[in-house]
């Protein structure tokens, strides 16, 4: 029966994504430019373009005084990624910036987007909105931007013309110079051999390009840190411990722990790369740390039974000092191969970058990454370090992130601590128990536990001390990060806390939202 309702699901699943772009293209107009197909929203006007001009579509409401339109430039051959590109062209234009303007940038669907407002030098000219989207196909880049004079057209507008970028349709064509994609099932687990021998185009829409404003940075108490090597040799700086049942590998150019084969044939792998220099902006390192790693691998954002992949990216400090930024991102080879979870984190070691790739199936069923069986990282994540970095004590940093209340709830349990900077917590949790009686009736049992007492930090462990004597100290592993769904737009706050149950003696890594 289970069966048969996933199957029925993943039925109405592909029937639904099916006709979402048969509505589009009956209710607008299709618009081809180079590999890409986009359907104009209903009622906007083609205004007829001069020789060498772009087209353009202006929306029902425009006028000479008030506008807003798209506008299609011609599709250009590059060897430049889409990431490359579009910086190159958002900074060309960034000496027209409005005064006080500050550029946003985000992800659509297989678009990066980046919106100004600028100030033409012309008099008289009042300042604009453009909003610049990029994508690319192969060896070809291409671009839409908007551009509109009152922001009310754009909150208005908007919106029809991001569901347009989401259902857009791109024609395949091969990448200037790629060799010819190999019909041949990949290996797994995917060694950096593998991947640097098997080569395939690869559509990862990179994140955008943010500050860390909202995480402790430490970069300012390691200015007499040593400076990390780069290249091959600074692979012995990764500092790990390998998990229970996994082995370390020595592959081309990285060290890997790799997982046991579990029963679905299933192995994890958790890979170390060469260091590189740092760039201004670590989410940047992160995406071509990614691309590097997942060479040959196609973005996907279902599973392969038609269920959403979410991507996301995460941004932390941690307990010894080092920011870092995380992608996760389905992947897959071309062809019918399984759907896995990709990802990168990068770490910033003053101006130096580690890269830390990990590959698996996707959380709700991997064996060794995974939600609900097993998960290695946090482990690992605790225990790396980097031989030439020394650590710097974080608590100050560290308690004003866990400043609040922060929730962790289920049907069947609740937690929640509330964390002062002072060093001060309480906490609060709960469990419900269900008993069938004799006469077909369910009874209803709640359990609530409550504790308040003093905390202390060193590292990313955390120590509680609760003011009732009769309940014992008590220690864990804990990180605070941001998390985004949407490539950077908007950051839900998260703490995980790894501690001991003192029922059965097991960890376990509980993940809280910050309710207050």
């Amino acid at each position: 029966m289970h069966i048969q309702v996933s199957r029925l699901k993943f039925v109405l699943l592909i029937c639904s994504l099916l006709t979402i772009p048969v509505a589009l293209f009956a209710q607008g107009t299709p618009h081809t430019v180079g590999p890409m197909t986009v359907t104009i929203p209903a009622g906007w006007t083609e205004k007829t373009a001069l020789p060498g001009e772009r087209v353009r579509f202006f929306s029902p409401d425009s006028t000479t005084q008030r506008y807003f339109f798209l506008a299609f430039s011609s599709p250009q051959t590059t060897q430049d990624d889409v990431y490359t590109r579009h910086v190159t062209i958002t900074e060309n234009l960034s000496g027209l910036l409005a005064p006080g303007a500050k550029p946003e940038s985000g992800l659509l669907g297989k678009f990066v987007w980046t919106r100004m407002a600028i100030q033409r030098p012309i008099p008289g000219f009042k300042p604009e909105i453009i909003i610049l989207y990029s994508s690319k196909v192969g060896s070809l880049y291409v671009s839409m931007d908007v551009d509109a004079n009152k922001e009310d057209l754009v909150a208005k507008n908007l919106p029809a013309v991001e569901d347009m970028l989401r259902a857009a349709i791109f024609k395949s064509v091969p990448k200037a110079g790629a060799p010819p994609v190999s019909s041949a099932p990949p290996g797994y687990p995917p060694t950096s051999g593998a991947r640097a021998n098997n080569p395939q185009p690869h559509s990862f829409p990179p994140y955008p390009m943010q500050p860390l404003d909202s995480v402790p940075s430490a970069d300012a108490n390691f200015a007499a840190q040593a400076q990390m090597p780069t290249g091959p040799a600074s692979l012995s700086q990764y500092l790990f411990a390998v998990p229970p049942g996994w082995a370390a590998q020595r592959h081309t150019g990285t060290v890997a722990v790799v997982s046991q084969p579990s029963s679905t044939g299933e192995q994890c792998v958790i890979e170390m790369w060469p260091m590189r220099p740092a760039s201004s902006n670590l989410i940047q390192d992160a995406i071509s740390g990614f691309q590097q790693a997942f060479t040959g691998w196609e973005a996907r954002n279902q599973s392969s039974d038609g269920m959403p992949v979410q991507s996301l990216l995460i941004r932390g400090a941690s307990g010894a000092g080092w920011d870092y930024v995380i992608i996760k991102q389905g992947v897959g080879r071309n062809g019918p191969y399984e759907t896995m979870v990709g990802s990168v984190m990068a770490a910033k070691l003053n101006n130096t970058v580690a890269i830390v790739s990990t590959l698996s199936k996707v959380p709700l069923v991997s064996s060794c990454l995974g939600e609900l069986i097993s998960d290695a990282w946090p482990k690992f994540f605790y225990g790396l370090g980097f031989r030439s970095w020394v650590p710097v004590d974080q608590s100050a940093a560290m308690k004003r992130a866990l400043a609040g209340t922060w929730t962790a709830a289920t049907s069947m349990a609740s937690d929640q601590f509330t964390f002062s900077p002072n060093g001060r917590y309480g906490g609060a949790s709960g469990a419900q128990n269900y008993n069938l009686l004799a006469n077909g009736m369910v009874q209803t049992t709640t359990q609530a536990f409550f504790g308040d007492g003093a905390y202390s930090l060193q590292g990313n462990r955390i120590a509680f001390t609760p003011d009732d004597r009769g309940r014992p100290p008590s220690t864990g592993l804990l990180r605070v990060e941001q998390e985004s769904k949407d490539g950077g737009r908007t950051w839900t706050p998260v703490l995980y806390l790894l501690r001991i149950s003192i029922v059965d003696g097991k960890e376990y890594e509980v993940r809280y939202t910050k309710t207050g």
